[in-house]
């Protein structure tokens, strides 16, 4: 007698929720071997094939260069500047609104 295509998607499902069971049941004996087997022979992540991050920048293994950028533009007088980057001062803001361009703000050097 044949199975019905339901029946056979049936028993897919229980061999898989079995399947499960068993590997959850498994999970714990085979990680404590490999631990004791990491420890025995003093393997480290690196000889694994693991890459390792530092834990205060994990995802981007090269940290960020900080610290300033030389400024781009400067008031008339000289006194303010901005280097190009973030959010625009006000006082570049008032020169734009005022008709001016950031070319005419630009450090000639």
């Amino acid at each position: 007698m044949s199975s019905s295509y339901t029946e056979i998607l049936a028993q897919i499902k229980e061999l898989q929720e079995k399947a499960e069971e068993l590997r959850k049941a498994e999970l714990a004996e085979v990680v404590a071997d490999i631990k004791a087997k990491i420890s025995q022979y003093g393997i480290t992540a690196q000889e694994l094939g693991f890459t390792v991050f530092p834990i205060n920048n994990k995802f981007n293994p090269t940290p960020a260069k900080t610290g300033s950028v030389a400024p781009k533009y400067q008031n008339s007088d000289g006194s303010l500047t901005w280097s190009g980057r973030g959010i625009k001062p006000k006082w570049v803001e008032a020169h734009l609104n005022a008709g001016g361009s950031l070319d005419d703000l630009l450090i000639n050097h």
